[in-house]
C-alpha cells in the first residue's frame, strides 16, 4: 500500500527508489528497487594475490600470447591457502611464480656482415 512505500523510501535515506517496471502473469511489479546494486569486492592482498569475500585465495598468472598483435590472457588460480605466508610458500612449492619472469621472446636478429651486401 501506498502508506508503507512512502515509509520505506523515507527510512532507506536514498538508497531505494519507485520501481518502473510493470508486472506479468508469474512475476507482480516491483514497488521499490535499490538505486545502487551492492557488490562485494575482493580485497588485493599483492600485486599478484587476491582474497574474496570468503577468505578463498587467487593467484593471478599472465599467459603471454606467441603471436604479436595478441593481448596477454590473464587466469585466476584459487589457492588452498587462507593466510598471506601460506599462500606465498604454496605458490612457490606449485611453481606458479616460474612463468612469471618473462624473457623477451623475440627471436634475435641475425647480424648483417659486409660480405653480404657485396653485389655478386
Amino acid at each position: 500500500d501506498e502508506p508503507t512505500i512512502e515509509r520505506l523510501l523515507g527510512d532507506a535515506s536514498g538508497e531505494l527508489a519507485r520501481g518502473d517496471s510493470e508486472g506479468s502473469e508469474n512475476h507482480p511489479p516491483n514497488s521499490v528497487k535499490r538505486t545502487k546494486r551492492r557488490r562485494k569486492q575482493s580485497v588485493q592482498l599483492t600485486s599478484r594475490l587476491s582474497q574474496s569475500p570468503g577468505g578463498t585465495i587467487y593467484y593471478r598468472m599472465t599467459e603471454m600470447p606467441q603471436g604479436k598483435g595478441a593481448r596477454p590472457r590473464t587466469k585466476n588460480v584459487k589457492l588452498a591457502s587462507k593466510s598471506l605466508d601460506k599462500a606465498l610458500r604454496e605458490v612457490a612449492r606449485r611453481g606458479l611464480d616460474k612463468f612469471e619472469k618473462f624473457e623477451n621472446n623475440t627471436p634475435a636478429k641475425k647480424a648483417s656482415s659486409p660480405k653480404s651486401k657485396q653485389a655478386a
